[in-house]
């Protein structure tokens, strides 16, 4: 599994990548809506982490590194506790995670 986090402009407008996504692997696409209002559209593998998508955050919004948050579903609402568990073990595939400061 790839492991590196180098975020790219490659679609258009919010929309974004991870340089690294497998082509070969089944993607899913996440919205994912900051804390600050704003959102990120970016495609994972299936078989990325929930892990991947925090990092994706942070290394989209360098000056969030730094603030706690916790990430969450919004139907039905509930934070994502386990970091280790694949997007679609999570039952994050084609949904929207929400970033909670704490």
């Amino acid at each position: 599994q790839k492991t590196a986090y180098e975020i790219c402009a490659c679609l258009v407008g919010s929309e974004m990548c991870i340089r690294d996504r497998d082509e070969s692997a089944p993607t899913t696409s996440l919205q994912i809506r900051l804390a600050d209002g704003t959102r990120l559209v970016a495609k994972f593998n299936q078989s990325n982490t929930v892990a991947h998508v925090r990092a994706f955050v942070n290394n989209s919004r360098p000056g969030m590194s730094g603030t706690a948050y916790k990430l969450a579903t919004t139907f039905p609402p509930k934070t994502i506790d386990d970091e280790t568990q694949t997007l679609a073990q999570a039952g994050l595939l084609n949904s929207v995670v929400v970033q909670k400061k704490i």
